[in-house]
């Protein structure tokens, strides 16, 4: 799920990694590049921050993958999956890890 779309076939190449030690995120989804870093609270607020990209976006669903970062206040796992979740509640990105 991806801006609260269901999104069953990703972009070829798609692929976001957090660093958790770093508190950073590095993604690809085709010619796009991004990055971020994060921060996490002790209530699980999470926001991402200085989020780069090596290019404007064209592509709806790399811009929906920007927008999930820039909107997401918290997060949750459920079923394996990271939601990332805005300020109203709506889950803006369910992330999978790769192979499940």
């Amino acid at each position: 799920m991806l801006d609260n779309v269901p999104v069953h076939a990703p972009a070829p190449g798609t692929i976001m990694m957090l660093d958790t030690k770093k508190k950073s995120l590095l993604g690809m989804s085709g010619d796009m590049r991004f990055k971020a870093h994060y921060e996490v609270d002790s209530t699980n607020n999470l926001h991402f921050t200085e989020i780069a990209t090596n290019q404007q976006s064209t592509n709806p669903f790399e811009s929906a993958i920007l927008n999930a970062l820039a909107q997401t206040q918290t997060w949750r796992i459920v079923d394996h999956k990271l939601n990332l979740i805005n300020q109203k509640g709506v889950v803006m990105a369910s992330l999978v890890v790769a192979g499940k």
